[in-house]
């Protein structure tokens, strides 16, 4: 099968994909519910919930349509902060959706798309927040962005190496 331009070639969501936004959405919601944030933040409540489980099973596509990921769950983390809800839980699938990216694309307009999406969500994060945000959660956000887009590289250079690997072990005709 031939690979389309940006190196992936998924057409559909893949098992693991589904596991992991369902997963993610049933936890978020359970983590939302057995730890509220308390003041100055919002209760969780119907939209609040609805917003995180939207959140979360967007990751759906994220191998599918990486970018556009990327860019509804930044949109939503930014929604979540403007309807005063903590950051807790719809912060993870931005993280996960930017290591996508940075693990399916191997050309610099794409990731430095999805890093710029990553980073207005941050903004909106700062501008938003109810709460003080201290230097710790910004070393937080740091380490989160630097790990997504690393480690999304390292997935990438790991998958072309194996498969520089597996094509030079292949008996020629």
């Amino acid at each position: 099968m031939r690979t389309p331009p940006g190196g992936f070639r998924r057409t559909r969501p893949t098992r693991a994909d589904r596991w992991l936004a369902g997963a993610l959405a049933v936890g978020s919601v359970v983590a939302s519910v057995l730890a509220a944030a308390g003041p100055p933040y919002r209760e969780p409540d119907l939209p609040g919930l609805a917003l995180i489980t939207v959140a979360a099973l967007t990751l759906l596509w994220r191998q599918v349509f990486p970018l556009p990921v990327v860019g509804v769950v930044s949109a939503l983390l930014v929604v979540n902060e403007a309807a005063g809800y903590a950051v807790t839980v719809v912060q993870w699938p931005a993280w996960i959706a930017l290591f996508t990216c940075f693990s399916v694309y191997r050309d610099w307009p794409r990731r430095l798309v999805a890093a710029v999406a990553a980073g207005l969500a941050v903004v909106g994060y700062l501008v938003l927040d109810r709460g003080q945000v201290s230097l710790l959660e910004l070393s937080g956000i740091t380490m989160c962005f630097l790990i997504a887009t690393i480690g999304g590289d390292a997935a990438l250079s790991r998958r072309a190496y194996a498969a520089a690997a597996e094509a030079r072990a292949r008996p020629v005709p």
